[in-house]
């Protein structure tokens, strides 16, 4: 009875995970902070270290410089204008992968990899998401003017500069149409609102993780707008 109770619930979280980003003509913010257990998700993950870490004795510059250059080899596949992958000096250097055209709230579920929000890129923006309890954790290492290199398929790389640090509570924590209040402000914003404000506008990247306070893992969310640098 107890397993069939625990099947019954991972099945409703999963089902939120991958509810319609637009509900009913509203443009909603995707949940990226309901932690749950699958079978090829691992529980216990080992914490993540940038290769350029592993290589702290070289100097600097040609540290940063290599480290860049083997995870663009690494992800590269020859497709011009597709994004695949995320690289910060010293902080993080994941894959990116797509969501499934029938899955607008889908969030990658594997350790060390983010995922490019579609509902963004109709908007002219690039928008990244990631799970707080996976490779969303590391975003918080990010902070105002880091520089971030987005990696495409042809190899070539286009460098954004964080310029604003956004964090809001989300009224219903689950709810990808929740209500918003902004943290430092006060101002409450609906999920049409939000989504406007960080994912409409000039060309940007946008990178986006829930916030946990407590138990709660989709407490609030954490938004990281970089301008491109040119």
């Amino acid at each position: 009875m107890m397993r069939a109770l625990n099947n019954f619930l991972k099945t409703l979280i999963l089902l939120a995970l991958i509810i319609p980003v637009t509900v009913s003509g509203v443009d909603a913010i995707p949940v990226t902070g309901i932690e749950f257990q699958v079978d090829n998700l691992i529980s216990d993950p080992v914490a993540y270290v940038p290769e350029s870490e592993q290589n702290a004795a070289l100097p600097a510059e040609t540290t940063s410089s290599a480290a860049l250059q083997k995870f663009v080899e690494k992800v590269t596949d020859g497709q011009a204008g597709a994004i695949r992958g995320i690289y910060a000096d010293n902080i993080m250097e994941f894959p990116v992968v797509q969501q499934p055209s029938s899955q607008p709230g889908y969030v990658s579920e594997q350790q060390d990899v983010v995922t490019e929000f579609a509902m963004a890129k109709k908007y002219g923006v690039t928008g990244i998401l990631a799970h707080n309890f996976l490779a969303g954790k590391v975003f918080f290492d990010l902070k105002l003017n880091d520089l971030i290199q987005v990696v495409y398929g042809d190899g070539s790389t286009q460098t954004y500069q964080i310029v604003e640090v956004l964090q809001y509570q989300a009224l219903s924590p689950d709810s990808p149409t929740s209500s918003f209040t902004d943290l430092d402000n006060g101002e409450t914003l609906s999920a049409t609102q939000l989504f406007k404000k960080v994912y409409a506008g000039s060309a940007h990247l946008t990178l986006q993780t829930c916030i946990q306070v407590g138990s709660e893992d989709s407490w609030g969310r954490l938004f990281l707008i970089a301008e491109p640098v040119v």
